[in-house]
């Protein structure tokens, strides 16, 4: 999955708004095609 910033005022939220991320396996670093992040999204 590949997720782009926007600003909110662009979109529409549709269903469960994320409302935080959490820390617990929030993983950030180098990967085989460049940087990536995992995050566990709170709806």
């Amino acid at each position: 999955m590949r997720w782009r910033v926007v600003a909110v005022d662009a979109v529409e939220l549709v269903g469960a708004v994320p409302k935080a991320v959490a820390l617990h396996g929030l993983r950030f670093g180098p990967g085989p095609d460049g940087w990536s992040c995992a995050v566990i999204l709170d709806v």
